[in-house]
């Protein structure tokens, strides 16, 4: 289809570039610890050296890169845009479905987040290219019940142009990559195009117009993906990814971009994909073996980019493309339990490394996929390692810094290589300050260059110390997949609560352990080792304090008060983040908690009508015996339905002869008061449609 070497100039000199500061630091961590003789601990010290400094290698050159380009282009990403002219098309656009896989999310923030979508799209003039898909994979029934009362309350409210439509699954079965899948087999013969959006996403109808456009401009793009832009949170930790996200994340996409051109990758949401080639070549396999290395494919996205590249087509990045968000984890408990899913995911990927016919740069995301995880236990061994060196020499020769006397080397230039991995990592946040103070446009967005670079500082202060934490949380979670234990694939946490102490105790106190026990064998057998390694010390003894201080809001508040922290899309709230949140505010004004989800279904005509057409075809779907049937309906008619359990009304919600016979009864016996709530409100659905 296309010549796929000639893409790949940019990243031959990405890992030339990677390749010689990796030898040089290395050459000299060797020379140094090789200076006196050797024992058994030098060489895998070596080997481990060597490969974690590549990895760092190749961050640090993708940054550099994307630094370059982000000072001397003018498309930046978080320059504010003109809005799109209504009605210039040039060209009819293809029919595109944008389609959100929802598993127990909370309604009312997912169709707020599709109602600006839509309202977005209006204001192109292009609306009636795109049709809205939920997917939903829910297993709540209450959940269920609220997402078909919102669905039928936005249809209602939304414009004519752009449809929306609601399916849930019975059975979800692999997953998300199930979910699509599932919509790709029964409407994706519709369009041409399918955007794929989290529960969380938001795009602006501007961005998803230019999408289309592009991949109508070359033909042979498979998958186009949008970089994002972390808001709405205002937690002390979710600021910190929020703020590196906005400022570090635009030049490693650029940096990415550039050397990956068009063999990238896809992240899973946020994308446009050219649904015939998807359906054609990203069919997932079960891996052979047990779970969790067998089995369904857990993290869909960088093998469905690879077997896109296999099958020879484009993967790009749009690194210049703006007006594409969403929701990070508020709190560092949050984000861990994200992260254990995604280790399981991207380390159940290694074996597809070596699999027959994979593109190489297919190959390498996937492989820097598991890395990302890996890297943490790896440097753990490597200090582990290193503190046994540290403490050998220590007890053969009365002190550690005897050997670096011994053999004429101070102990700072003994240190030097470690110091240089480090320098690195520093240099990445160094260009994205400059990428964004170098222009007083774009710095003026972060609230000026004084401020940026006192965020940055605190940014830096606050990753030095959490850093420590995931890498125990990361080196846990790569063993127990090692172990063959299974992590639960549960929905995301998207409020932001507060970690109460007794949880963050939980979570954190053998990483204190760990932290306390290696701080005193440090100071007592090897005191220069422990005053280098004070940082990551630090973090690990104070992890349950640092956990509950990083999950305050009110902490995050004063620092946005202060003016640190700061994102563009907080000096200038982008419209479709701002409408969001006013809908979700009227719809939290407007709702009335008193009335269960259940028992409005079952009482209101309409939303009774919309849940049973979107009810699959056939019989009723009920595993209930007429016994269990007869007992839960008189059940929930006499005591209500938090009398029964989730399982059991799920099972009522499948059986439509029992919503029929409940509907009926409950009309004649049910508290008055109740049924005034719903027969005296408008009604939710006028109208629906099956989907």
């Amino acid at each position: 289809m296309r010549d796929r070497h000639g893409n790949r100039v940019a990243f031959t000199i990405l890992l030339s570039l990677a390749a010689l500061t990796t030898a040089a630091a290395t050459r000299v961590f060797a020379h140094l610890i090789l200076t006196n003789g050797w024992d058994w601990v030098d060489i895998p010290l070596i080997v481990l050296f060597l490969v974690l400094f590549l990895w760092i290698s190749i961050a640090f050159w993708t940054a550099t890169f994307g630094c370059a380009i982000s000072l001397f282009r003018r498309d930046h990403p978080l320059m504010p845009s003109p809005p799109p002219e209504r009605g210039q098309t040039g060209v009819p656009l293809p029919r595109t479905a944008i389609v959100m896989p929802i598993y127990n999310e909370e309604p009312r923030r997912v169709f707020a987040g599709l109602r600006a979508i839509s309202e977005s799209l209006q204001e192109t003039g292009l609306a009636e290219s795109f049709d809205l898909f939920v997917l939903s994979d829910t297993t709540n029934p209450d959940i269920w019940a609220e997402e078909e009362s919102a669905w039928a309350r936005l249809r209602c409210t939304m414009a004519a142009d752009c449809g929306l439509y609601y399916r849930r699954r019975a059975e979800n079965r692999e997953r998300k990559a199930g979910n699509i899948r599932d919509f790709c087999e029964r409407w994706g013969g519709h369009y041409e195009y399918m955007v794929v959006l989290d529960a969380d996403s938001l795009m602006t109808g501007a961005t998803l117009v230019e999408l289309v456009r592009r991949m109508q401009e070359d033909p042979e793009v498979g998958i186009l993906q949008v970089s994002r832009t972390l808001v709405n949170r205002s937690s002390f930790f979710a600021r910190v990814l929020q703020f590196s996200s906005a400022l570090y994340g635009n030049i490693f996409s650029s940096g990415f971009a550039f050397w990956s051109q068009t063999e990238g990758n896809y992240w899973g949401h946020n994308a446009i994909i050219r649904l015939r080639a998807f359906t054609q070549c990203c069919g997932l396999p079960k891996l052979p073996g047990r779970p969790p290395w067998g089995g369904e494919i857990l993290s869909h996205d960088f093998v469905e980019a690879a077997f896109m590249l296999r099958a020879g087509w484009k993967v790009v990045v749009a690194s210049d493309l703006g007006g594409s968000y969403e929701e990070c984890p508020a709190t560092l408990i949050d984000f861990a339990k994200r992260d254990e899913r995604w280790s399981q995911g991207n380390l159940q990927h290694l074996p597809l490394t070596v699999a027959r016919g994979m593109n190489p740069m297919g190959r390498f995301h996937m492989g820097m996929g598991a890395m990302s995880y890996v890297a943490s236990p790896l440097w753990a061994l490597f200090m582990m390692l290193s503190v046994v060196e540290g403490v050998g020499l220590a007890i053969s020769t009365g002190t550690f810094e005897a050997r670096f006397t011994d053999g004429n080397l101070p102990i700072g230039v003994a240190l030097l290589p470690l110091t240089s991995a480090l320098t690195l990592l520093l240099m990445v946040k160094v260009w994205g300050y400059l990428g964004a103070a170098c222009r007083p446009s774009i710095a003026r967005r972060f609230g000026g260059a004084g401020r940026l670079a006192l965020s940055v500082l605190l940014e830096t202060v606050a990753s030095v110390f959490v850093a420590p934490i995931l890498m125990a949380f990361h080196t846990t979670f790569v063993i127990n997949s090692l172990l063959g234990r299974k992590v639960a694939w549960e929905a995301q946490a998207r409020d932001e609560s507060a970690v109460r102490f007794h949880e963050a105790y939980r979570v954190h106190s053998m990483h204190t352990i760990v932290g306390l026990a290696a701080a005193l064998i440090l100071a007592w057998r090897a005191s220069v080792i422990f005053w280098w390694m004070l940082p990551i010390l630090v973090g690990l003894v104070l992890s349950v304090p640092l956990s509950l201080l990083l999950s305050s809001t009110r902490v995050g508040r004063w620092l946005r008060k202060m003016g640190l922290l700061l994102i563009p899309e907080e000096i200038e709230v982008p419209p479709i983040v701002a409408r969001q949140q006013m809908l979700i505010a009227e719809e939290t004004a407007q709702s009335e908690p008193a009335l269960h989800p259940f028992v409005r279904l079952v009482i209101d005509p309409a939303l009774l009508g919309v849940h049973l057409a979107t009810l699959p075809d056939g019989a009723s779907q009920s595993v209930l015996s007429p016994a269990q049937k007869e007992r839960l309906l008189q059940i929930a008619l006499a005591g209500g339905p938090w009398r029964t359990t989730r399982e059991e009304r799920l099972s009522l919600l499948n059986d439509r002869e029992a919503l029929y016979w409940l509907h009926r009864e409950a009309w004649k016996s049910w508290p008055l008061d109740v049924l005034q709530k719903v027969a005296t409100a408008q009604s939710s659905a006028v109208s629906f449609d099956r989907a």
